[in-house]
């Protein structure tokens, strides 16, 4: 279960005040709140930019339904809900589209390089995030993305 976060946008802006009995300015600062109109805009989904990215948001949110547990990461006091790594690589291989080629061994190629290749990019992009256990890793989806 991913939480919701309400994002309010503002900005900073300095009021004057006046002078104090030494006669010198005084500022301070008072948060002004934006409307809609003049919020930066969002920069959208950021799991939609890739095919492999979108497979891999299915078959993460498919690998947690099936397979996922409540797991506090280090460092951290919140559980999140994760998953093992080889659960989400078996969702992958079900979301994903195969390759076009003949030869199962190029499928299956190309199958591990998207799926490294939409991890990687994921990771980067701070949508998931690991843990290593002895056993395999550990992977849950980011509430707050960068």
């Amino acid at each position: 279960m991913a939480r919701r976060v309400l994002e309010f946008a503002f900005r900073p802006r300095v009021v004057d005040l006046g002078v104090d009995q030494s006669g010198y300015s005084v500022t301070s600062v008072v948060i002004e709140w934006l409307t809609e109109a003049t919020a930066p805009k969002s920069r959208g989904d950021p799991w939609t930019s890739t095919r492999a990215l979108q497979s891999l948001r299915a078959a993460l949110t498919s690998a947690l339904q099936k397979d996922g547990f409540e797991f506090a990461p280090a460092g951290e006091t919140v559980p999140v809900r994760a998953v093992w790594l080889k659960a989400l690589r078996a969702e992958f291989k079900a979301a994903y589209a195969p390759s076009s080629d003949p030869d199962p061994a190029k499928r299956r190629n190309a199958l591990k390089a998207a799926l490294r290749r939409a991890f990687q990019d994921a990771h980067d992009r701070r949508l998931i995030a690991t843990q290593e256990s002895k056993d395999d890793q550990i992977v849950w989806e980011v509430d707050e993305p960068l």
